[in-house]
């Protein structure tokens, strides 16, 4: 038995550490085959087209993944539970290892992130440029109009890198509605599910007298920290905050399992 306060803390911590994962593996692997078994209910629900073979292909692979690493997660978790309560240095040192092979997986997960981090930022740009085109094209296609009004009314936006876009370059627009400075799905409704018509405005002055009370003039679509770019960017930081937070925590796993092998045998270890 290990002896001492500091070695019995470290080996009930470790030990109530890997009880909490072992579940999180089992209700991991859980949800992975309760979504394998309804992948084709679930996408036909999501998706009534020609598409939902390959939303049931997605959706399967996804399940694959949380079975595999909820079960990776169970195994780990048991030699570090047996490991720690039984204080049995085969088991923990297996432990240690397994963690550290799964450090060492994160840490390339890290990287390819890291490294689609230039890809991210392409599509990013895409999505601006694509926006600024339909901004220009405002007012001469009722396709694109339609499509723009709902983004920004969804997106609670105005213009795609300024609200004033529509004024400088959406040409058609301007030349139909002089005086106005902004169109009407910049302006915010009274019911949102209603038609984008005047007598929905909050405020009927919005389009000529645009305000950041009856409007969205202060949230362009394309800025940094808006709807369209600050999504992707809070996921992408997301996913390596977490990545980095379970090293941290895997880290002092190693750490305690290390310490509680040196500790298992110690000839002044009393009984506890």
């Amino acid at each position: 038995m290990v002896a001492g306060c500091g070695a019995n803390c470290m080996k009930y911590t470790l030990f109530i550490f890997n009880i909490l994962f072992f579940l999180a593996g089992v209700v991991l692997a859980a949800v992975g085959g309760y979504v394998m078994f309804t992948a084709d209910a679930l996408a036909a629900s999501l998706d009534q087209n020609d598409s939902s073979a390959g939303s049931v292909q997605l959706i399967k692979l996804a399940s694959i993944v949380f079975i595999v690493a909820g079960l990776l997660l169970v195994v780990i978790c048991f030699f570090g539970c047996c490991g720690a309560i039984k204080e049995i240095k085969c088991m923990l040192g297996t432990y240690a290892v397994l963690i550290g092979i799964v450090i060492i997986a994160e840490l390339v997960v890290a990287i390819r992130i890291f490294m689609f981090k230039g890809s991210l930022d392409a599509i990013l740009e895409t999505g601006k440029e694509a926006t600024r085109i339909s901004v220009r094209q405002y007012g001469s296609d009722s396709d694109n109009d339609d499509i723009l009004d709902d983004m920004l009314q969804t997106n609670q936006c105005c213009g795609g890198d300024h609200w004033t876009d529509f004024k400088e370059h959406a040409t058609e627009w301007e030349r139909k509605n002089k005086g106005y400075e902004v169109p009407l799905s910049c302006c915010k409704l009274q019911d949102p599910s209603a038609r984008i018509i005047e007598s929905n405005l909050v405020e009927r002055t919005c389009p000529t007298r645009p305000t950041r009370m009856n409007s969205y003039i202060g949230r362009a679509c394309n800025d940094q920290g808006g709807p369209i770019s600050g999504i992707f960017r809070v996921f992408f930081y997301g996913i390596i905050g977490v990545v980095f937070g379970l090293i941290a925590i895997e880290l002092v796993g190693i750490i305690f399992a290390i310490c509680l092998i040196r500790y298992i045998g110690d000839p002044r270890a009393v009984p506890v």
